[in-house]
């Protein structure tokens, strides 16, 4: 029988465990910060206008911070949990990528991340990357929520790896 979860609690006791492994980590709101408003700029851009969700639609992890939608805060536990669980793999893959120093880390993560080997259709290690993270979540939502909830999100995170945000 699974254990009952209590989103709040869990959610309270995993950031503890994320902030005790990581205390550098810092989670912000991306509307409230010059550089999150100055990379959504940069994206839509880029894409040419087809990613525009940049700053609210999903949430970014560049070094130790994490950037959040505004309505980040009103949120369920279990999906900021969720987030976090997706997003602590990309914090360990740049700490992977700088042999465990982030100030190394984050800008070749960042490289392979978007320019490796081109940004757009052959973008390969971005795609296993955010796969690797995809499939924590689906763990996740495996582990607390069922098989029904976690084969849902199995299909947004399909159309999520294939869609112009991973261009």
């Amino acid at each position: 029988m699974k254990h009952l979860f209590n989103p709040s609690a869990e959610f309270v006791h995993y950031v503890s465990l994320v902030r005790n492994k990581y205390p550098k980590l810092r989670i912000e709101t991306k509307s409230h910060y010059w550089y999150w408003r100055a990379l959504h700029w940069l994206v839509k851009i880029v894409t040419f206008g087809k990613n525009n969700t940049f700053l609210e639609g999903f949430a970014t992890t560049i070094g130790w911070k994490i950037g959040v939608p505004s309505d980040y805060a009103h949120w369920e536990p279990g999906v900021k949990q969720e987030l976090l669980t997706h997003e602590v793999v990309h914090i360990e893959q740049q700490l992977r990528c700088g042999f465990g120093q982030m100030w190394l880390g984050a800008p070749i993560f960042a490289f392979l991340y978007l320019l490796f080997p081109v940004p757009i259709f052959f973008a390969y290690f971005r795609y296993i990357s955010e796969r690797e993270a995809y499939f924590a979540s689906v763990r996740f939502l495996y582990e607390v929520r069922g098989r029904s909830r976690a084969a849902q999100m199995e299909d947004f995170f399909i159309e999520a790896l294939s869609g112009s945000q991973y261009l």
